[in-house]
């Protein structure tokens, strides 16, 4: 869906910052979804900040990214990662791929070959027509904010300083986690991801992926299960008074996405 403000000329819509926000790859993540539900409900209310942020920005949003397997965990397979297909969608795109032999995990299986499966067909045909400045892929499982790239140990070479820039603030005050290229952080490398994909193909300036929520009291800055939500939460005073107040890709207050796009 492609939310925006009301009543704009064709100038000011041109003019606008487009920003995709892609939910729930992975269904078994079910914060992603959820998340993204929240950010779509808090967007369409008439609120002062949400309808000053709309003039600006033009949000298409993809709820969820993975229908099919998100109904067989709610059916009851509660760990599915895959679609119907037995296939990882967020293994799936056509940036570095390598076959089933580079993944030894079923949960990991990238296809038969790269675009295999309808939905991320779909969904990068309707990424690339959007032709956003601003690219994010939500999951969870630890607590993060990554950068290109994924597949190899490698900063990105297109504006990989404003991209971790535009991140700085928000990490600070609202996750304190790990930060950066997902390559050089996450401790292991996937290739054929959407991260990558949009960086690389679309063109987009400012790609990521962010983990939002993980139960492991091993991860730095984190005191047993914890997530960006709940430190959101605590973050400001309009939050505190309101806590149904979310702008949810990544659990922040509407002065904190300003802030972070005053840096692109």
């Amino acid at each position: 869906m492609t939310i925006t403000s009301k009543d704009q000329t064709d100038s000011e819509a041109q003019n606008k910052q487009k920003i995709f926000y892609l939910f729930g790859e992975h269904p078994r993540e079910l914060i992603s979804s959820e998340t993204g539900l929240n950010l779509v409900k808090t967007l369409c209310t008439e609120d002062p900040d949400t309808q000053s942020l709309l003039k600006e920005n033009i949000f298409k949003i993809v709820i969820n990214a993975n229908p099919t397997g998100r109904l067989e965990v709610e059916k009851g397979d509660s760990c599915k990662r895959t679609n119907e297909h037995g296939v990882d969608l967020n293994r799936n795109w056509d940036d570095h791929w390598q076959g089933p032999k580079f993944y030894e995990s079923p949960e990991t299986n990238p296809g038969l070959l790269a675009f295999s499966e309808l939905e991320t067909q779909k969904l990068k045909e309707t990424i690339a027509r959007f032709s956003p400045k601003v690219f994010a892929s939500i999951h969870s499982g630890r607590l993060g904010l990554y950068t290109p790239y994924a597949y190899e140990k490698l900063e990105p070479g297109n504006n990989a300083a404003n991209m971790v820039k535009a991140l700085e603030g928000l990490n600070k005050e609202y996750c304190n986690c790990e930060m950066g290229p997902a390559g050089l952080n996450v401790g292991y490398l996937s290739s054929g991801q959407s991260l990558d994909y949009v960086y690389d193909n679309i063109k987009a300036p400012y790609s990521y992926a962010f983990e939002i929520y993980s139960r492991d009291k091993n991860i730095p800055a984190m005191d047993g299960k914890i997530s960006l939500l709940e430190r959101s939460s605590k973050g400001s005073r309009k939050q505190a008074e309101n806590k149904q107040f979310m702008l949810r890709p990544f659990q922040i207050s509407f002065e904190q996405l300003q802030k972070m796009q005053q840096t692109m």
